[in-house]
C-alpha cells in the first residue's frame, strides 16, 4: 500500500497570481470608467448650454492655502479660480476690489460649494480666460482613465500568459486539506469567542458607523468638489477592506493558555452533545454510516447525482486521529484518516464533526489515538500550540509531529 505521506496532490502555484491580476484587472477597469465618466461630464458641464454671466462687483480677493485656489468674493457671488491656471498674484493685480466684471460660470461645475470662474470681463474686455484649461483638465481625464483600463488590459494578457503556463508543484495530500481548512472552526460563534454579547453587539455598531462614517465622507467630498471626490473613490474601498479586517481580528480572541481550559471544555461539549444541523439545516454524513464508509462515483456532468458505489466496513479502514493545532483561542481540529486508500486512490480524511464524532461512539468504531486525544486534549494543546503550522499524528501508541510545509503556506495564505 502506499504510503499516505506520499501521496501527492497537483497545485498550480501560479493560481493565487491570476487571481490577483483579474482582481486588479476589475479595479483598473472600475477606476478608469469613472475617471471617463467624470471627464465626460466635465466637458458636457461646460457647454455654452450651461454657461451663464452675471455682473457683480468685488468685494474681497483671497489666497485659499488649504485649497490652493483664488477666491473672489463679489456683491451676489463667490467664485472660485484654481491656482494652476491662473495664479493668485496675477488676479490680485488684473482684478480690483470695489471694481465690476462680468463673470462668466457654468451651472453644473462648481467646487467647494462656489462657483468656478471660466472667463471674467470688463468693458468687453477680456481679463482671464480659463475656459481651454478646464476642458485641457477634463480632457485629461478621459486620457487617465483610458491608460488605468489599458494597465487592466495589460493584467488581463499576464493572466492569460499565466493560464497558459501553469507551474505545477507536487504537495501532500495531508499539508494540503490541513491548511486549506486551517481557519476552519468546530467550535460554534457563541461558545468560539467568549466574550459578552454586549461587547461584541457594541463592536459591531462601532463597525458600522465608521463604515458609515467614511462613506458620508466620500458624499461628502462628491459635494464639494467631484473631481476630488471620484479620487477619493479608491482610497475609499481600501479603507473600507482595512477597517473589516481589522475588525474581524478584533472580534476573534488570540489564543492565551488561560483559556485552553475553557476551550477543551466548549469543544468537548460541542462534539459530544451537540449537532452541525443546528447551524446548517442541510448538514448531513453523505460519506458515513453505522456500518461504513460510503463509496460514490462521481458524476460525468454536474446534473446527475453521485451513484452508490460500494460499502467498506470501518474495521478495513484502519483509522486514525490527526490533530491539527494553531495560535488562537479555536487552538485544535481533530482529524480521522485511513490507513486504506479507498476513493480514487486516496485515503479517508475527514475534519470530525459532531455527528461523526457521535457515529463513531455510537457504533465502537475503533479510530487509533481518538480516545487518547479526548482523554488529554488540554495537555496536548498546551505542548504543541505555537507559531508554527503543525499537525500531530497519533498512532499505535506514538506522537508523530509535522510541520506543514512552509512554501505551501505562502502559497495558501496569498490566495
Amino acid at each position: 500500500m502506499e504510503n499516505i505521506d506520499n501521496k501527492k496532490v497537483q497545485i498550480d502555484k501560479r493560481q493565487s497570481a491570476r487571481a490577483t491580476l483579474m482582481l486588479l484587472a476589475i479595479f483598473f477597469y472600475i477606476g478608469g470608467l469613472i475617471l471617463i465618466g467624470f471627464g465626460v461630464k466635465y466637458v458636457t458641464d461646460l457647454n455654452e448650454s450651461n454657461i451663464v454671466s452675471t455682473i457683480s462687483t468685488i468685494s474681497d480677493i483671497k489666497y485659499d492655502e488649504e485649497n490652493t485656489n483664488t477666491i473672489i468674493t463679489t456683491d451676489n457671488q463667490t467664485y472660485t479660480l484654481p491656482n494652476d491656471f491662473v495664479t493668485y498674484e496675477k488676479i490680485s493685480t488684473t482684478l480690483a476690489k470695489n471694481e465690476t466684471y462680468e463673470f462668466s460660470y457654468s451651472l453644473k461645475y462648481s467646487a467647494y460649494g462656489k462657483n468656478n470662474v471660466i472667463k471674467i470681463t470688463q468693458n468687453n474686455e477680456v481679463l482671464v480666460d480659463v475656459y481651454n484649461d478646464y476642458v485641457i483638465d477634463s480632457y485629461s481625464m478621459v486620457g487617465v482613465g483610458g491608460g488605468i483600463i489599458l494597465l487592466g488590459l495589460i493584467n488581463n494578457t499576464i493572466w492569460m500568459i499565466l493560464r497558459r503556463k501553469p507551474k505545477i508543484e507536487n504537495y501532500s495530500v495531508i499539508d494540503v486539506f490541513l491548511l486549506t481548512n486551517y481557519v476552519s472552526n468546530n467550535v460554534t460563534k457563541k461558545e468560539s469567542r467568549p466574550l459578552p454579547r454586549s461587547f461584541i453587539f457594541i463592536s459591531i455598531v462601532i463597525f458600522m458607523l465608521l463604515q458609515i462614517g467614511l462613506l458620508s465622507l466620500l458624499v461628502v467630498l462628491i459635494n464639494i468638489d467631484e473631481k476630488i471626490g471620484a479620487i477619493s473613490i479608491l482610497p475609499f474601498v481600501i479603507s473600507s477592506i482595512a477597517l473589516s479586517t481589522l475588525y474581524v481580528f478584533f472580534i476573534n480572541k488570540p489564543f492565551k493558555k488561560k483559556d485552553v481550559p475553557l476551550f477543551v471544555e466548549h469543544y468537548k461539549d460541542f462534539l459530544e452533545n451537540h449537532s452541525l444541523k443546528e447551524f446548517y439545516k442541510k448538514f448531513e454524513l453523505k460519506n458515513f454510516n453505522d456500518e461504513g464508509f460510503l463509496v460514490y462515483t462521481e458524476p460525468e456532468n454536474k446534473h446527475e447525482k453521485p451513484r452508490f458505489k460500494e460499502l467498506i466496513p470501518y474495521s478495513s479502514l484502519h483509522l486514525y486521529t490527526i490533530v491539527q493545532y494553531r495560535k488562537m483561542y479555536n487552538s485544535c481540529n481533530i482529524y480521522i484518516i485511513s490507513e486504506e486508500n479507498v476513493d480514487e486512490g486516496y485515503p479517508v480524511l475527514v475534519m470530525v464533526s459532531p455527528e461523526l464524532y457521535q457515529l463513531l461512539k455510537r457504533n465502537n468504531v475503533e479510530v487509533d489515538g481518538l480516545d487518547y486525544v479526548m482523554n488529554h486534549l488540554e495537555d496536548e494543546i498546551n505542548q504543541h500550540v505555537d507559531k508554527n503550522i503543525k499537525y500531530v499524528i497519533y498512532k499505535n501508541g506514538t506522537k508523530e509531529v509535522k510541520l506543514i510545509n512552509k512554501s505551501l503556506i505562502k502559497y495558501v495564505m496569498k490566495k
